[in-house]
């Protein structure tokens, strides 16, 4: 495992609903880079957004128990877009494709590992960085008002 000694920890939200997430996310960013910050509602998840800025969302696909793209939408409809990474048990032919043509950086399939979440988080990380996170969500938000 990697640590940052080179500066501050990268606050990364957990939007989801699942406690055992928190619990296993927190002990895999362990030693890392990455400060995990849990949400377990969509209200909870908006007031750390209008406080905190976070370049990387991890957001469970059946967070606030409604359709994923439309609750992500409002959620990330802020001045300053994640990186979203969607996390997801393994599912149909197709859903990652679908997912990355609405915005959604990559998706994480539970169980989660440390040597796949992590470079991952550092991609993303880069990717808000350079100022590349946004895009169909955004568009996703006017429609679901």
């Amino acid at each position: 495992m990697r640590t940052n000694s080179t500066g501050p920890l990268v606050p990364v939200l957990l939007a989801s609903a699942r406690p055992f997430d928190a619990v296993e996310i927190k002990d895999l960013l362990h030693g890392t880079a990455y400060m995990l910050v849990p949400a377990f509602s969509l209200g909870q998840a908006q007031n750390l957004m209008s406080h905190i800025v976070f370049p990387i969302i991890m957001f469970d696909r059946h967070f606030a128990g409604s359709h994923w793209p439309a609750t992500l939408a409002k959620l990330v409809s802020g001045w300053q877009t994640p990186v979203t990474l969607l996390l997801s048990e393994p599912c149909e032919a197709g859903f990652w494709e679908q997912s990355i043509c609405r915005g959604v950086f990559d998706v994480l399939i539970r169980p989660l590992r440390s040597e796949c979440l992590v470079p991952t988080l550092d991609l993303a990380h880069v990717h808000w960085k350079l100022g590349l996170a946004g895009g169909p969500l955004q568009a996703a938000s006017v429609k679901a008002e």
